[in-house]
């Protein structure tokens, strides 16, 4: 039930803002708030401060604009991504944005188009977590793990974009 409310693929959107963008962004901003409550403190990562704020808001508020700009939101997100990992803040639920960016930009785009802009969304984030694999002597299965956690929602959004083009030339078809 969950997963068809975030990644519905009706457009319910004016030219602004979607109804549907402002569902999504609702759920990692709420799993990001919550990441943050209570978390112990540990050695090897920055205390919080306004700039991790600013980070978080950037990869969850950007996504009530997925729709209409979904390669602008995947930059900003994955940018987010990448400088809020480079400062060593802590983890936090905030990356499930990219899921969603991720997502739309193989739901939105022309395939070709869709494979480049997010294949080059996931090779920054796989080589980043690469870098950070080799300076804090991570498990290299963690590449892997993250690779398969971006990969997905990108492959995700394809097939739905797919399926709706061939529903919607059966139904041309039907008309006839």
């Amino acid at each position: 039930c969950l997963f068809l409310f975030f990644f519905s693929s009706r457009r319910r959107h004016t030219r602004y803002i979607s109804v549907t963008g402002v569902q999504t962004c609702a759920l990692p901003i709420s799993l990001a708030l919550m990441s943050l409550v209570g978390m112990p403190e540990l050695a090897d990562v920055r205390p919080l401060d306004p700039v991790a704020y600013i980070l978080i808001a950037a990869q969850t508020l950007t996504l009530a604009w997925r729709r209409q700009s979904p390669v602008t939101v995947a930059i900003v997100v994955v940018g987010a991504f990448v400088i809020e990992r480079g400062l060593a803040y802590p983890s936090n639920w905030a990356v499930f944005g990219i899921a969603f960016a991720l997502y739309t930009i193989g739901e939105q785009l022309p395939t070709k188009r869709a494979l480049i802009v997010g294949g080059t969304a996931i090779g920054i984030i796989v080589v980043w977590t690469g870098v950070g694999v080799l300076l804090y002597d991570l498990p290299a299965a963690f590449v892997v793990t993250v690779f398969g956690f971006v990969t997905f929602p990108l492959v995700l959004g394809l097939e739905a974009r797919r399926r709706e083009r061939r529903a919607l030339a059966l139904e041309a078809r039907a008309v006839r």
